[in-house]
């Protein structure tokens, strides 16, 4: 591998309630770790590349001919790194970043030691993180105050279309921001939508999660009824591939709820976080969302029992679990369900045998 001398952020942040407050960035408790992922180009030399999307996007743009920055792993290999987001910043034109929800995200921008620490005349600042269309808006206007541009690029996609440099890029705000980074976009994705101004970015992402929770609740919700009634969930499954309900995610889901495979490639509580940014953008837009409430109510409910339980990743092929599934809009009528049925539609993470 070749490591160029920029430089590239591990910036920890604690995100949990009790978060206490430092002077100093490198005070921050270690609790929880959200990394900027940055790039920068220099003139006269090819872009130098840094994701924290995951090493698996990073192996992507390191295949496509872009040298990797990224921290951990690829510090043990020679990439250098820096401090602070200010850090990584100052010494790239466009810095990029990825984090897990817009708290996060936040800190990184407006937090000690930040990005608008180093954010000067046309430098540019492109946001991956699924985010509401506020907090980017935000971020947006600090920039822009700075003199520096700014993108949001939220992806569709997960853990197979990272490793397949297949995302789908929901890009919007500066236009030359969204033409400059093309290469990089190429690298990681399919395709670069330039969506138009800031915001239209965040709610498309929104909707896109909104529509993907919605079908593995349903996915869901019918597997655990066809188990319940004692038919055959093949069955099902091989009807469902034969006829107009057939898609690539009904295929992959409903397998993987046969056979009990229920490896993470999205974490349930990001799911369940951008069905609640969409509920509030129907909210705000007086558009009535009921079936969107009643997933998230799925998801909502499946937190709590995973925190509940304190659970461990490495054991997910030997949990089977039950928690309650909200049925119907009007009644309230609740029902219990086989919790394999749902963990496997919504990847989350495994609960201990239940007794």
């Amino acid at each position: 591998m070749i490591y160029s001398s920029q430089l590239v952020s591990e910036f920890e942040i604690h995100i949990t309630e009790a978060r206490e407050s430092a002077c100093n960035c490198k005070q921050l408790q270690q609790k929880s770790v959200s990394s900027a992922a940055m790039f920068g180009h220099q003139q006269g030399r090819s872009p130098n590349v840094g994701v924290d999307s995951g090493i698996l996007t990073a192996e992507r743009l390191e295949v496509a001919s872009h040298e990797v920055l990224i921290c951990r792993d690829f510090v043990k290999a020679g990439a250098l790194k820096g401090l602070t987001p200010a850090d990584v910043v100052q010494d790239c034109d466009i810095t990029f970043c990825c984090v897990s929800n817009s708290l996060a995200a936040k800190e990184m921008v407006f937090g000690n030691c930040g990005v608008l620490q180093g954010i000067s005349d046309n430098k540019g600042y492109v946001e991956m993180t699924s985010i509401d269309p506020e907090t980017s808006q935000d971020i947006s206007e600090a920039i822009l105050l700075r003199g520096g541009r700014y993108l949001e690029a939220p992806v569709s996609g997960s853990k197979k279309p990272a490793e397949e440099g297949t995302l789908i890029i929901l890009a919007a705000g500066n236009r030359s921001l969204f033409n400059d980074c093309a290469s990089c976009f190429e690298a990681i994705g399919r395709h670069a939508f330039y969506l138009g101004e800031v915001g239209n970015g965040c709610k498309m992402s929104l909707i896109l999660s909104m529509l993907l929770g919605t079908t593995l609740a349903g996915l869901a919700e019918a597997m655990a009824l066809c188990d319940r009634a004692e038919l055959s969930q093949k069955d099902l499954l091989e009807i469902l591939e034969l006829g107009d309900l057939n898609s690539q995610l009904v295929s992959q889901k409903g397998q993987a709820i046969i056979e009990g495979t229920f490896a993470t490639s999205m974490p349930l509580q990001h799911l369940q976080k951008d069905l609640c940014l969409a509920i509030s953008i129907g909210d705000q837009l007086e558009q009535p969302l009921p079936v969107t409430a009643a997933a998230n109510e799925v998801g909502t409910r499946c937190c709590r029992s995973l925190v509940a339980a304190a659970v461990a990743e490495d054991t997910v092929h030997h949990m089977h679990w039950a928690f309650v599934l909200w049925q119907g809009f009007t009644n309230g009528s609740m029902c219990f369900s086989t919790a394999a049925s749902v963990r496997g539609a919504y990847e989350c993470l495994p609960l201990p045998l239940a007794h």
